[in-house]
Parts: structure tokens; C-alpha cells; sequence
């Protein structure tokens, strides 16, 4: 039963984050962001059932989380990389409109 409350916990977290993320970056548009977000999830959750599914069939369930894995290292290094573009935008002089 504690498992349960755990992943609870961790599924809360990972939503208010990741929403709070996309709304971030949706510059007055919260209600659009919402959505994109809630689309998102939901279709990364039908690609991703059928996928584990077969990963674990032809190979082992081991290998879905090493595949798992891989795909937060990826997510890492686009936030990474996001937020380096962010900084990098900031602090360049704004470009003068010419007449």
C-alpha cells in the first residue's frame, strides 16, 4: 500500500511541474497550453502501451526500462538545451527596427 501513495506522489509532482513547464512557455495562452499538454499526454500514452508491450515481449521488461531510461536522458538534454537557448536570448541587445 506505501508503493501506491508513493507513485501518487510522484505522478502529482510530475503533472504540477511538467504543466507549470508548458504554461511557462505559452506566453498568455494558459488555455491553449492546458490543452496542449493534456493532448500530449494522452497520446504519448497510447504510443507508448503498445510499445511496451512489444519491447517486453520480444525482449524483457528490463529493457523497456532501459529504453525508459533513454528517453529521460533525451527529455534532459532538450530542457537543457531550451534553457541555454532561454539565457542566450536574454541577454542579447534587442534588435533595432530599422525605418
Amino acid at each position: 500500500m506505501g508503493f501506491f501513495r508513493f507513485e501518487g506522489l510522484y505522478d502529482g509532482l510530475f503533472a504540477s511541474l511538467s504543466i507549470s513547464f508548458v504554461q511557462k512557455y505559452a506566453a498568455g495562452q494558459i488555455g491553449r497550453a492546458s490543452a496542449l499538454y493534456w493532448n500530449a499526454l494522452m497520446v504519448s500514452g497510447l504510443i507508448a502501451r503498445p510499445v511496451v508491450g512489444l519491447v517486453a515481449f520480444h525482449q524483457s521488461f528490463q529493457t523497456v526500462l532501459y529504453f525508459a531510461c533513454l528517453g529521460a536522458v533525451i527529455a534532459l538534454a532538450v530542457l537543457a538545451l531550451m534553457q541555454m537557448t532561454a539565457r542566450a536570448s536574454e541577454t542579447r541587445p534587442p534588435k533595432r527596427k530599422t525605418p
